[in-house]
Order: structure tokens, then C-alpha cells, then sequence
């Protein structure tokens, strides 16, 4: 049984709530109760999860207040007409160096795909795993993983910059693939690491836990706590 979840609205449902708030949402999402289609009663709902019917009714003021269902007295619970999600024509790119080589980044993979499709996106996988130092000969390697994307027209790259020191040659990489998709007007989302020198940070999205920069932030305002001597 789930324990805990976010609904839509940000409100933490937890115990028995969610799992029937979670089993609505899922089949309005998967189309399985579509547009004017009536819910379950509460009775049914509590007797198919075993919980009592006040625990129903508030998973279900739950999704109303989200606006996918709307309920009348004495006649029930209704799905709402949703708009459609835009989503099908999406299409997202990954470059990542040395994926498979490490272990993090296995499992953020299956979720940043699993999240695409969950949304009806598209995912293009490409050659961005042999990205590596040694592709420093004439710069081609950059241009060319960027053409691969930038011919496959998709609407965003999700980018795990090489480790770098700045005016190393993973520097100038990362540099070359992020210019070279924002003049092209493609978003870019940084993985795990920005590609500017640390304690730079671009105005990039990123996703990560950083450690080092969280001990550095962490540093300066100890200093900056500390009484002065005199």
C-alpha cells in the first residue's frame, strides 16, 4: 500500500486516502473512465479497498478540488472534460557521457522516460554516451551529436556535462553542446553538475545534488556567522 503521495495540488495524502485517490487518478489518466463517465459509489469504492466510506470521500473532494471530477448530491461522482495534454508531438533527447559506465544515472534515465511517457512524449535516445575527452580532435564529436538531435527536431536535452576544470577540454565540450542548442532556441536541463567552473552557476535549469557547492554555501556562512575579534 502506498504510505504517502503529492496530489496534483500539492496537497501530502497519505494512509488509506491514497489508494483511492490513486486508483481514480490513474484510469482518468489512462482513459480507462473518460468524459462524463460516473465514478464508483463511495459504498463500492470502500468496500473494494476496505476502508471506510470518510476516507473514500475525502480522496475523492481530493480530485475535485484538482477539477478532474465534480460530484452531485444524490447523483454522484462524474469525470470531468479534461483538456487534452498537447504532449503527443514532444519529443526529448538525452546526452549523457559514459551512460552505463556509472551507476547514477541508470535509475534517473528510467525516470526522466517513465515521467516522458507518462505525459505522451516521445523520448529520442542518440549517441550521446560515447561523448568523452578524447573526442577533443577538431571539436567534430560535439557538432556532430548535436546535428543527430537537432535533425531528430526535439523540443528539449536533458545534458549531464563532463567533469571539468575551466580551459580543460571537457570544458570547451560542454561549452560547444549548450551554445550550440540555445541558438538553435532548444532548452537545455543540466544533470547532476553545471558546465560552468565552479562556484559559477548559469542560468541553466539543474537537477542534481551537489555536495561540494552545499559545503562551500555552507562555509561562507559559518564565516559570515562567526563573531568578529577585537
Amino acid at each position: 500500500m502506498i504510505s504517502a503521495l503529492v496530489t496534483d495540488s500539492g496537497r501530502i495524502c497519505q494512509g488509506y486516502i491514497c489508494q483511492g485517490y490513486g486508483y481514480l487518478h490513474e484510469r482518468i489518466d489512462a482513459g480507462e473512465l473518460a468524459t462524463g463517465d460516473r465514478l464508483p459509489t463511495e459504498a463500492q469504492l470502500s468496500q473494494q479497498f476496505g476502508i471506510s466510506r470518510l476516507t473514500v470521500s475525502r480522496a475523492l473532494n481530493d480530485l475535485v478540488a484538482e477539477g478532474l471530477i465534480r460530484r452531485r448530491a444524490g447523483s454522484g461522482s462524474f469525470v470531468n472534460d479534461l483538456p487534452q495534454e498537447n504532449n503527443a508531438n514532444l519529443h526529448f533527447g538525452l546526452i549523457i557521457p559514459g551512460l552505463g559506465e556509472t551507476e547514477i544515472f541508470a535509475p534517473i534515465c528510467g525516470a526522466i522516460a517513465d515521467a516522458a511517457a507518462s505525459h505522451r512524449a516521445g523520448w529520442v535516445w542518440g549517441p550521446g554516451s560515447a561523448l568523452n575527452e578524447a573526442d577533443s580532435g577538431g571539436m567534430e564529436r560535439p557538432t556532430e551529436i548535436c546535428r543527430y538531435f537537432l535533425d531528430k527536431d526535439v523540443d528539449g536535452i536533458f545534458f549531464a556535462p563532463l567533469e571539468h576544470e575551466e580551459h580543460c577540454i571537457a570544458y570547451g565540450l560542454n561549452h560547444r553542446i549548450v551554445a550550440r542548442f540555445q541558438k538553435a532556441g532548444v532548452p537545455v536541463v543540466l544533470l547532476d553538475r553545471d558546465f560552468c567552473p565552479f562556484p559559477e552557476r548559469s542560468n541553466l535549469d539543474l537537477v542534481g545534488i551537489n555536495n561540494y557547492r552545499a559545503g562551500f554555501t555552507s562555509l561562507a556562512m559559518d564565516k559570515d556567522s562567526q563573531p568578529s575579534m577585537r
